[in-house]
C-alpha cells in the first residue's frame, strides 16, 4: 500500500506540512510513504490546444503535471 501527503502551502515547514508529515510518520511501517509539495512542482496553465484529448496522447506542455498525476494513480 502507498500513501501520499500533498502539501499546497507555499510556506515551508508550515502547519500544513507539519501535520502531513506527522500523519505519514504515524502510518504503519509497511506502507510506502511520500510527501509532495505542490509549490516545488512546475505546473503550467492549460492553453486549450486539445492535444491531450485522444486517450493515447498526453499534454504537450512540458511541466510536472504528468509526474503528479502518475503519483495520484
Amino acid at each position: 500500500m502507498k500513501a501520499i501527503g500533498i502539501v499546497a502551502s507555499s510556506r515551508k515547514l508550515g502547519n500544513s506540512e507539519i501535520i502531513a508529515k506527522e500523519i505519514l510518520a504515524n502510518l504503519p511501517d509497511d506502507i510506502e510513504k511520500e510527501l509532495i509539495r505542490l509549490t516545488d512542482l512546475t505546473i503550467k496553465q492549460c492553453n486549450a490546444c486539445y492535444a491531450c484529448l485522444p486517450r493515447d496522447k498526453s499534454c504537450v506542455l512540458e511541466d510536472d503535471l504528468s509526474y503528479f498525476l502518475a503519483k495520484l494513480k
